[in-house]
């Protein structure tokens, strides 16, 4: 296990509710970081001109990033975000969120990390659980927020690039468009740390629903730090190594891991998507995987990392699937499945994939006279649903198998696409 210099334990939970009282803008280091902001400031002493972070053609320094951070805090303020208050973020992979993350919290606000995969209804559901003050979203997730808007009012907006960005704007100046973003008492001073404490929520991240709707777990300062010092000591980081982060940032082995690259004091190569082309191009970005007479050629990178793989969850949640490396609640998709006017029986199951290891199926009994075929039962799901929810493929029978008990027999249905498998589901 690698040693630790003071820096790396966070101190002990205070005792009752009480804020750690600090300044909102200096570069003395703590001996214990409090707050996960702290080692923003720590490195951002230590380390000023060394790369914090890199997003595409994009990067900052520890110093660069931390104006940022601090500016991004001021507009936050002057929008009147303060403390227990939500901050929703909707968008792929990108600094924005990390940004955000650290400018609320230091208002003792909290940042909703939204699953860019979700479906209309889904959004407006964690709008309404969360009711976030503020959302930050991608610009091509537009049209997901404009229909979620039909079932739960939006709040203030701010676009995150495409053509009509706001987010660079919004940063500098505290402006959205051409209206001020002042709070309802008209005060644009700077940010208030005051009453700030460890047990505020830093990260609202949102479950796969496995027994309905999805819930928000809450991660406070305190639990973000005590994670970032266990797997930076785990992964043995150091300060200026490379990590690279491509899991999605609604998942907390992204948005957390990113916390522990930070932690480390590494330098942290963010992927906007994941595949084998955008983590192949951002190793070759760095000289340390090139072999320049065979550029083809990485050659010291290893096993690329991977989100996806089998978890065998139906074992112990017989109504919940896994698929790509994401849940999903059977009853929910079945629902929106019975919704369909020409489907009077229909069922989802996991079926092997070549891709995504599993992937979902449906399988439907037709209305009387219907002649619905795979591709619009499949559409009407992704209208309702996050595509990976949502059945890559339809079967249609005339009868869904039952027991004496009337209950159906989903094992006879997966039967004949598992029977050439090492394991049957």
């Amino acid at each position: 296990m690698p040693s630790h210099s003071s820096l790396d334990h966070p101190p002990s939970a205070h005792t009752g509710t009480g804020a750690h009282e600090r300044p909102a803008i200096t570069l003395g280091t703590l001996a214990q970081p409090v707050f996960p902001r702290d080692r923003l400031d720590h490195w951002a002493q230590r380390t000023p001109d060394l790369t914090a972070a890199v997003l595409g053609e994009t990067s900052y320094t520890w110093a660069q990033w931390r104006t940022r951070i601090l500016q991004l805090t001021d507009a936050l303020a002057k929008a009147g975000s303060k403390r227990e208050d939500r901050t929703l973020s909707f968008d792929l992979n990108h600094l924005a969120i990390v940004e955000l993350t650290f400018a609320a919290s230091a208002l003792g606000a909290g940042t909703v990390v939204g699953n860019f995969r979700l479906g209309p209804s889904q959004l407006a559901h964690i709008l309404e659980d969360s009711r976030p003050k503020m959302v930050f979203y991608g610009a091509e997730l537009k049209s997901v927020l404009a229909k979620a808007e039909a079932e739960t009012p939006l709040p203030r907006m701010v676009a995150i690039g495409g053509e009509h960005c706001d987010y660079e704007q919004f940063l500098a100046t505290g402006v959205v468009g051409a209206t001020v973003a002042t709070g309802s008492n008209g005060s644009t001073a700077g940010a208030d740390y005051s009453g700030v404490g460890r047990q505020d929520t830093v990260l609202l991240m949102y479950n796969s629903g496995t027994t309905g709707k999805p819930k928000g777990m809450e991660l406070t300062h305190a639990s973000v730090n005590e994670h970032s010092v266990v797997v930076k000591a785990g992964f043995g980081m150091k300060p200026g190594e490379m990590t690279m982060v491509g899991m999605p940032m609604f998942h907390v082995g992204g948005s957390c891991y990113f916390q522990v690259g930070i932690y480390a004091g590494a330098e942290i190569v963010h992927l906007r998507e994941t595949s084998a082309a955008t983590m192949i191009g951002a190793m070759l970005q760095n000289e340390d995987h090139r072999n320049p007479p065979r550029p083809e050629v990485l050659q010291s990178a290893g096993k690329a990392p991977s989100w996806g793989g089998h978890s065998d969850c139906r074992s112990v949640q017989p109504e919940l699937l896994c698929s790509g490396g994401e849940n999903i609640y059977c009853p929910e998709v079945e629902n929106v499945l019975m919704a369909h006017p020409d489907v009077t029986e229909g069922i989802v199951m996991i079926v092997p994939d070549p891709r995504w290891v599993e992937t979902v199926k449906a399988v439907v009994v037709r209305a009387p006279g219907s002649t619905v075929d795979e591709t619009r039962i499949i559409a009407f799901c992704r209208e309702r649903l996050a595509h990976y929810q949502c059945p890559t493929s339809v079967d249609f029978v005339d009868e869904l198998p039952l027991n004496a008990t009337v209950k159906i027999l989903k094992r006879n249905l997966r039967e004949p696409y598992w029977r050439d498998h090492d394991r049957n589901i």
